[in-house]
């Protein structure tokens, strides 16, 4: 039991931190695509760097969105193993 509860635990703050951040992120790309397109060669300099950085936290972004499909999957999986079980009349909650 203790098992489902970690697992729900990550996934709910994974789930919260990456949605509170993906607004920022994909609000923070627009503008530097503009900056990119619309700007003096100092600026477009500086938002050639920061859209590598950007680069690197979308990267980051799909990586905590592998994770987070890996524990709903494992959590799906729990819960199917917790309905055969409770159907089958074994005890599935000492786990």
């Amino acid at each position: 039991m203790k098992i489902i509860w970690t697992l729900l635990a990550m996934y709910l703050v994974i789930y919260t931190v990456k949605n509170g951040f993906r607004q920022k992120l994909a609000f923070a790309v627009k503008v530097n695509g503009y900056a990119l397109e619309h700007s003096d060669p100092k600026v477009y300099k500086r938002a050639q760097r920061k859209k590598r950085l950007l680069d690197v936290f979308k990267g980051a972004f799909r990586v905590v969105g592998w994770i987070e499909d890996a524990l709903s999957i494992l959590m799906l999986a729990w819960l199917a193993y917790a309905i055969v079980s409770l159907v089958m009349g074994n005890e599935v909650w000492g786990i």
